[in-house]
């Protein structure tokens, strides 16, 4: 006896399938914009403060013991403003809490990735740390 099959066709699969495609560009068209985002080119003048001590906002001890536990340190703005520095190395940043910096780079929110980190030394500033130079290290085997 031979045994017949059937096909059945699922309209609710296939009607499924034709709506999850616009849904999926709803959604990757929300998405993308929200990830693009405008970067300002800056350059900001205040002092590396500890990032726990900016939160919640008070004076940091200016000895190497709080140093050397603080997690992060920020730039800190006359205007009380701060802004994270995430491409710049921990020990780079410590070696300047507290002493009056220039910053340049491109801010986004609150960070601001270094282009450039400019001591205060008398009335005039001198370039300690940039990505220029950063990079000649890194072509060069070092860093």
């Amino acid at each position: 006896m031979k045994t017949i099959r059937t096909c059945q066709l699922n309209l609710n699969t296939i009607a499924g399938n034709y709506f999850l495609i616009p849904v999926l560009i709803l959604i990757f068209s929300l998405i993308i914009p929200a990830t693009v985002r405008a970067e300002e080119r800056v350059s900001y003048e205040g002092t590396l403060q500890g990032a726990s001590c900016v939160h919640y906002k008070k004076k940091c001890p200016d000895d190497d013991a709080h140093i050397a536990v603080e997690h992060d340190f920020v730039l800190l703005l006359p205007n009380g403003n701060h802004y994270f520095l995430p491409n710049l190395n921990r020990a780079i940043k410590a070696r300047y809490v507290g002493k009056p910096i220039r910053i340049s780079g491109s801010a986004e929110d609150h960070e601001i990735w270094v282009d450039r980190l400019d001591v205060k030394k008398g009335a005039t500033y001198s370039n300690v740390w940039s990505w220029d130079k950063q990079r000649e290290l890194y072509k060069s085997g070092g860093g």
